[in-house]
């Protein structure tokens, strides 16, 4: 099944830890026979203000680094890899669902009929 992970990682990682820390989520996510198939850290993801205060690791947190994993696994899987997640010090939060198939059939049918417009069709 494929499956999408929001994570929030602490905003006092330096770049080094924080890829450090993405490739740990990955290796969660593998060593139990998944595969991810898209990482998306940037735009509009990456450092964001939080909508609250989050109390972790006796801090009060206001900023996070935002990261979005898609990957497929098996159901029985998940529950050891939000263990694994919780007991990383550095994810502040996380949330894995399960990624509805036909949505992704229609985004992939909007986008290939927006890709075959030609070039200023939409400027109706």
């Amino acid at each position: 099944r494929r499956y999408e992970m929001l994570t929030i990682f602490s905003p006092h990682l330096s770049d080094e830890d924080l890829n450090g820390t993405i490739e740990q989520a990955t290796g969660y996510i593998t060593a139990g026979g998944g595969a991810v198939t898209q990482t998306i850290r940037d735009s509009p993801w990456g450092r964001r203000r939080l909508a609250y205060t989050i109390r972790h690791n006796g801090q009060d947190l206001r900023d996070g680094y935002y990261v979005l994993f898609y990957f497929d696994a098996e159901p029985r899987r998940i529950a050891d890899l939000e263990r694994s997640l919780q007991l990383n010090d550095r994810v502040v939060r996380h949330m894995v669902v399960k990624v509805d198939e036909r949505q992704v059939a229609r985004q992939a049918a909007i986008e290939a009929k927006r890709s075959a417009r030609p070039p200023g069709a939409d400027s109706r």
